[in-house]
């Protein structure tokens, strides 16, 4: 029953998004130029030659380059159909641990719906990223720990831990939840702290060997980038605020309302549903749940955002509705052994409220579906669309651009990244506002600039004020040609999934001193 469910709600957002037809953010592109770079060179980065630049997520894109070598589908095919099947197990996962837990079948049933089936948690299955694949390993991993006590199931464990690094290097804390979560013999904790340090060290390594750094630049790259907004902000601050704008967002998108005293009144039902899990010590789902918060708190120590549409911590979501969902069936019984009621109205009762938040949750399919179809129409428009131009540019052009995603993909030529993912030194260059002289040194012909729709306006979009090149007497931008998205449609796509800038406009670069670099 709860694959026909999780079958359903994956179909709807899908239908609505008009399937797998492009990615809704730049950085799945990132995430296919890596994945062809990795299969044609055997270089896991960005750029052949450069290791670790642009590679968030070495395991996911070792598995988005079988594409490039074996199948050749199209990318946003081949993406959907692996994260499906990772949707579709992870919900499969949910429900073992919950009847492992001794949940009763229809509870467990409900629960792993909530979990599996609200739209923020199926949209990662159509993103393209490596959320759902972090979802995955982060439930085998706890499956397996809490297996049978033998040598092999603790190796299990280890393993799922280690392939969870290499699709997230933060996730590492995981062996700290599984620890407490669950004793085991000395030998077992050995194995899954050996698993966790050779990833780490290989991981590190492999790092210090090809570029000098113990870890790529990507990192560095996106705290400049989000923290841009927060200038002098201290870290409980940014704590605060990345709290509250998860608050939002589930209230928003996963309960389909923007009231704070319905998302307040979820809350006060998941916390609820909390207590009622330890007292009744369901260890195995209290360790996932215990991992969703670690790895909320892991961000906020280390880069304080949520991530585009909130793949940062994807087990955010669907932990939250699960928890929700127990919160109201606990309330349910508990109001049933107050009044006194029989077995028939009980059920009656845990049905309604059931109900209550099955409904916002599939509006919630609905909606993410349709901001799905506008973000990519936005992608296409604009990044994909500047990477097609570019293609039909001199060979001998060179070309710098801040997203290098979609166009790095198209563009059929390299691109100077401006965004610190690829060169780890690029970063103190965009602290000190010393990009022009970057391109100078790059010998760049063209920029690409994301803009808001106000180009002179410095928002959080406008990149030419971000980067310092407007109005820099070092250099001169002349505009050459721009794509931009219409406002409506952005700004739903936007609000949705964070994606990026309404406008890219190419710039040819000039020099006032007339000595082309």
């Amino acid at each position: 029953m709860l694959l026909l469910l999780q079958l359903l709600a994956f179909w709807m957002v899908g239908r609505v998004a008009g399937w797998p037809r492009g990615f809704p953010l730049d950085d799945a592109w990132i995430h296919q130029v890596v994945a062809r770079v990795l299969a044609q060179t055997g270089t896991l980065g960005f750029v052949p030659g450069a290791h670790g630049g642009g590679a968030s997520s070495w395991l996911w894109a070792g598995l988005l380059s079988l594409n490039q070598l074996l199948f050749h589908a199209p990318p946003a095919v081949y993406a959907a159909a692996l994260n499906g099947a990772f949707y579709l197990a992870s919900g499969q996962l949910v429900f073992g641990l919950l009847r492992r837990d001794g949940v009763a079948p229809w509870l467990a049933l409900a629960l792993s719906a909530a979990f599996a089936c609200g739209g923020n948690f199926v949209w990662f299955a159509w993103s393209g990223m490596e959320a759902t694949l972090v979802a995955l390993l982060s439930l085998l991993a706890i499956h397996s720990w809490f297996a049978a006590e033998r040598w092999t199931t603790a190796l299990g464990a280890g393993l799922c831990v280690s392939a969870l690094f290499f699709t997230r290097p933060e996730t590492l804390g995981l062996v700290l939840v599984l620890g407490l979560a669950k004793r085991r013999s000395w030998r077992d904790v050995a194995l899954l702290l050996a698993a966790a340090l050779v990833a780490l060290a290989s991981y590190a390594g492999l790092n210090w060997l090809r570029t000098g750094a113990l870890f790529p630049a990507t990192l560095a790259g996106r705290r400049w980038l989000w923290l841009l907004p927060f200038p002098g902000w201290s870290r409980p601050q940014l704590t605060v605020e990345l709290l509250l704008t998860w608050a939002d967002r589930l209230a928003e998108y996963s309960l389909g309302t923007p009231s704070p005293l319905l998302f307040f009144a979820a809350l006060g039902f998941a916390l609820w549903g909390l207590i009622a899990l330890v007292l009744a010590k369901r260890w195995r789902t209290l360790a996932l749940v215990g991992w969703a918060a670690l790895h909320l708190a892991t961000y906020a120590l280390l880069l304080p955002a949520l991530g585009h549409g909130g793949r940062y911590q994807p087990l955010v979501p669907a932990t939250f509705c699960l928890l929700v969902c127990e919160g109201l069936f606990r309330v349910a019984m508990d109001a049933s052994q107050l009044l006194r009621l029989g077995p028939r109205a009980l059920g009656v009762a845990r049905g309604a409220l059931f109900g209550a938040l099955a409904y916002p949750m599939v509006l919630g399919l609905v909606a993410w579906g349709s901001a799905h179809a506008v973000a990519v129409q936005h992608v296409e428009a604009t990044e994909v669309a500047m990477g097609r131009a570019l293609a039909r540019l001199p060979k001998q052009a060179r070309v710098a651009s801040f997203d290098i995603g979609g166009i790095g993909y198209f563009a059929d030529r390299p691109v100077i990244d401006l965004g610190g993912l690829v060169h780890p030194e690029l970063v103190t260059r965009l602290q000190a506002g010393t990009i022009a002289e970057y391109l100078r040194e790059q010998r760049a012909d063209f920029v690409i600039l994301p803009l808001g729709y106000q180009t002179d306006f410095p928002d959080f979009a406008n990149f030419g004020e971000i980067l310092g090149l407007f109005r820099n007497p070092k250099l001169e931008l002349e505009p050459a040609f721009q794509l931009a998205s219409r406002g409506k449609p952005w700004l739903e796509g936007a609000r949705a999934t964070m994606h990026s800038a309404p406008r890219q406009r190419l710039y040819r670069i000039r020099w006032p001193d007339a000595r082309q670099p």
